[in-house]
């Protein structure tokens, strides 16, 4: 009788351990989850902050582009001119 006892308590307690395993994996996983989808939420959001940056500088460098052509186009004309009253 207290080997049946001894056995039926040795295996409620294998149960018990394996239910205690499992829901503290299952809690790990669940923690491992939300910490990858809270790095690629991040990861998304400064992937777009980096292209809006690269977006505002590309414009700033368009507008220095533009400057300058007009600045050479000025000089150019002054070139031009000096050249013509020269002669």
């Amino acid at each position: 009788m207290q080997a049946g006892r001894i056995g039926s308590d040795f295996e409620e307690r294998l149960d018990r351990s394996k239910l205690d395993f499992r829901w503290e994996m299952l809690q790990k996983i669940e923690v491992a989850i939300e910490g990858i989808s809270a790095a690629m939420g991040k990861g998304m959001a400064q992937k777009t902050k980096s292209e809006q940056q690269v977006d505002e500088r590309k414009k700033g460098l368009v507008q220095t582009a533009e400057k300058l052509d007009e600045l050479r186009d000025r000089l150019m004309r002054i070139r031009t001119a000096a050249g013509s009253a020269a002669e």
